[in-house]
């Protein structure tokens, strides 16, 4: 098993599933034509195309909002799925169904809604949570001070897109949806904090 500061990742575990949904990631953004039919509006998913509210994560409407979104979706992808696939798997699934549901009953004034940001959201709590734990657990103060203002950042971040309704990373092609990376947020500390117990258990009793 190899470490890195706060967090545990299994050698040898390729991140699967972070390659397979950042190439269709990818896929979306070259083929322009299929983004209207994934993109996330309200009214289509109104009419029964429920299949928006998940491939919506996928389609991006800038290049800027593209990059950014890929590149912390695979730096944060792979580092959670290596640390724990099955938890990876729950935070993802859980947060692309939970953020669409979100924003439909929360935020009915949004006509449409895109960008894997969300998930990047749900990633980033998870692991922050992970990196906390474990830095309490083997008692480095400084790596949880470290990772607290890391956090701090992050809700920073959010704080600064509610009160401005501007992103801070990525070029404006829009309106930026920071319920979406609250809800996302939430789930990844809840994903946290359901997997951290018995594992920390099992390995105070070795």
């Amino acid at each position: 098993m190899m470490t890195l500061p706060g967090i545990a990742m299994r050698s040898g575990r390729w991140p699967l599933v972070t390659f397979a949904l950042a190439a269709i990631a990818g896929l979306v953004a070259v083929a322009p034509e299929l983004q209207p039919h994934l993109v996330g509006a309200r009214a289509a998913v109104a009419a029964g195309e429920a299949w928006r509210l998940v491939t919506a994560h996928f389609v991006h409407a800038s290049s800027s909002h593209f990059a950014w979104d890929l590149a912390a979706f695979a730096v944060l992808g792979v580092l959670c799925e290596r640390a724990g696939r099955t938890r990876f798997v729950a935070c993802l699934c859980t947060s692309a169904l939970l953020i669409p549901a979100g924003l439909w009953l929360w935020q009915p004034s949004l006509s449409s809604y895109c960008g894997l940001s969300g998930m990047d959201s749900a990633l980033f709590a998870l692991l922050v949570a992970d990196v906390l734990r474990r830095a309490a657990a083997a008692r480095q103060p400084g790596l949880v001070v470290a990772a607290s203002l890391v956090a701090a950042g992050f809700v920073a971040k959010i704080g600064y897109e509610f009160t401005t309704a501007s992103t801070v990373f990525v070029e404006a092609a829009g309106v930026p949806v920071p319920l979406a990376h609250v809800i996302g947020a939430v789930v990844g500390l809840l994903c946290g904090r359901a997997a951290s117990a018995p594992g920390q258990r099992q390995r105070a009793g070795q």
